[in-house]
């Protein structure tokens, strides 16, 4: 029985009066907060309730997605997550007891599941032709761009179902049941994996897996699911995989299909599958998102690691958006740039399907009338993005050798003039703004080894740059290394040569080798007249081969001794060297 109020205190200790708003499902109970119209509490069951459920959303709250999603919808332009802002405790015979979450509010007259906006017939009843397809590439957009976040700060999707993706009819995207997602925390590195998953949007390596037993990292899954929901909402609904033909007469499913992997757009596959007769011309898709489609479905197929990642998406899509063209004959028609004609209206006159039909005034369920015109402008692609080159920097030095870096920034979507950046380390210093390069402003930095106490050879540093503007944040990566200096090394202590001809100039070669890293550079040099090396002075990264000249004729003596001595900035070594005659026939 679900309680009609509540009352219970966020993390700050403050008090929150809950009103129960008739919706629930599987795991808790959504509740209206009393006096916060932008915010809502979701109450988990008991019998789901656990310290790591807790952890889990502990770890949320401390560490969200960037690009200012988790902002109340009224804040953002473009897309928003029903990401938990708060734990919520009650007092339990005196005890604080974890029963929630507070999380903003999402609209839900406002937003629709995503299917509703790819199916044709529910788009049609919802919306007219009003929601054209620069309206669905702008979805898809936005869709990229809240994945991108969410795989920024090292979070997954996990299931990816099309009924916790909501859009608007402004294009904009809210993403909701976040508690399912995968979840890692920066610091400890625990992972809370996704327990579920919706058997069309997974890739081919889950398919079968039972995700409550086996813990499984969804990224490449993520990557997968996001291509098809790309994929449905430019392609009439249709998933990638959906075909007609021999090569899947015996599959049913889109599981059996996908598991088959024909994908029937690629010339290698005409004649086994064909796509299903209600898909528009594959024609119609720009080349940058059918690369990206190749990516996903043949060669990400085969290879997760091929799968385009969302920041790609964003980028192909982005770039799509704006060579968009509109139709002269019906204003609901927008196409891609890279075509000539207008697509849907041939493709009305061919088949007589109207996908984006036009009129003056249509009706919504209320009777109020609209005009078609009222949803010419999207949602905005995004709020705030900075990119940066390089995307991040790993460094080897000296332990007393401080070293520059330089880092190239443009900021687009907010004012730049309220970017900041901040180090994450003491090691990481005077980081300045140096000049501009077009619309790109160069930051120098320096990395001082002394801001590292007991510095180690072979232990790697890390820390970041922190950028920060108005609504994002990003991180680049600094990594640290201290490299080894160099380090002479030789096999032999001393040289004894017997039995050597008193009359005759005797050679010898040796080497030494540099053991440690850099270069190795120092000069050689001997004692005695009569034995001579080459070569005098050196310079090498790995091994140095001397020559040894002893000329015995210069020296008095039978048995001769004598030093040989390298001196480098590995260090020195000294190497002595005895030297006999040969006995003469009479001496035996």
């Amino acid at each position: 029985m679900i309680p009609e109020k509540y009352t219970a205190f966020d993390l700050d200790g403050n008090e929150k009066r809950l009103i129960f708003s008739g919706k629930s499902g599987g795991e808790g109970a959504i509740f209206n907060i009393e006096g916060e119209n932008d915010l809502c509490a979701k109450i988990f069951f008991r019998t789901k309730v656990s310290g790591e459920l807790h952890e889990k959303i502990l770890t949320m709250v401390n560490y969200p997605p960037g690009g200012n999603l988790t902002k109340p919808a009224d804040e953002i332009s473009s897309s928003s997550i029903a990401w938990p802002s708060s734990t919520l405790n009650i007092f339990n015979k005196g005890k604080s007891e974890f029963i929630g979450y507070i999380m903003p509010r999402i609209d839900t007259g406002l937003f629709k599941e995503a299917h509703m906006y790819y199916d044709t017939t529910d788009r049609l009843k919802l919306l007219g032709g009003s929601f054209s397809w620069q309206y669905l590439m702008t979805a898809a957009y936005n869709i990229s761009f809240v994945v991108s976040k969410i795989h920024e700060t090292g979070h997954c999707v996990g299931d990816f179902s099309p009924r916790n993706i909501l859009i608007a009819r402004t294009a904009a995207v809210s993403f909701i049941d976040c508690d399912s997602f995968q979840v890692c925390n920066p610091e400890s590195r625990k992972i809370y994996h996704t327990k579920v998953g919706t058997g069309e949007l997974l890739p081919p390596e889950l398919m079968g897996r039972n995700f409550r037993q086996e813990e499984i990292n969804r990224h490449y899954s993520d990557l997968f699911a996001l291509g098809i929901i790309i994929f449905r909402l430019l392609m009439n609904g249709a998933h990638p995989y959906q075909a007609a033909g021999e090569g899947v007469r015996d599959l049913p499913t889109i599981e059996q299909k996908t598991m088959k992997g024909l994908y029937p757009y690629i010339s290698q596959n005409k004649g086994y599958v064909r796509p299903p007769g209600y898909t528009p011309p594959y024609d119609i898709i720009p080349s940058c998102i059918r690369d990206l489609f190749l990516q996903c479905f043949v060669e990400g197929h085969r290879d997760p690691f091929k799968r385009p990642s969302a920041d790609e998406w964003c980028r192909c899509l982005t770039s799509e958006i704006r060579r968009l063209k509109r139709c002269s004959s019906n204003p609901n028609h927008w196409y891609g740039g890279h075509l000539g004609d207008c697509p849907w209206c041939s493709l009305f006159k061919n088949s007589g399907r109207e996908l984006f039909p036009y009129i003056d005034a249509q009706s919504d369920k209320a009777g109020k009338k609209i005009k078609a015109t009222d949803y010419k402008v999207p949602a905005k692609i995004k709020t705030c993005t900075i990119c940066c080159t390089p995307s991040g920097f790993s460094f080897r030095t000296n332990t007393d050798e401080s070293i520059k870096g330089r880092i190239e920034v443009e900021v687009t979507g907010c004012r730049e003039d309220r970017l900041k950046l901040e180090p994450e380390a003491g090691w990481i210093k005077d980081i300045s703004m140096t000049g501009r390069k077009g619309k790109k402003r160069i930051y120098e930095f320096s990395i001082d080894p002394s801001g590292i106490m007991n510095t180690q050879k072979g232990v790697k540093y890390k820390a970041n740059i922190i950028l920060r503007s108005s609504s994002e944040i990003k991180k680049v990566p600094v990594e640290l290394g201290f490299r080894l200096k160099p380090l002479l090394a030789t096999g032999i202590q001393k040289i004894i040569l017997r039995g050597i001809n008193l009359q005759k100039k005797t050679e010898i070669v040796f080497s030494v080798i540099n053991a440690g890293e850099g270069s190795l550079e120092g000069k050689a040099e001997t004692d005695r007249e009569w034995l001579k090396i080459t070569p005098l002075t050196f310079s090498t990264g790995k091994k140095q081969e001397f020559r040894v000249i002893i000329h015995p004729e210069k020296a008095s003596k039978a048995l001769i001794h004598g030093n040989i001595t390298i001196k480098t900035n590995g260090g020195n070594v000294k190497i002595p060297l005895f030297a006999s005659a040969a006995l003469k026939p009479h001496e035996n």
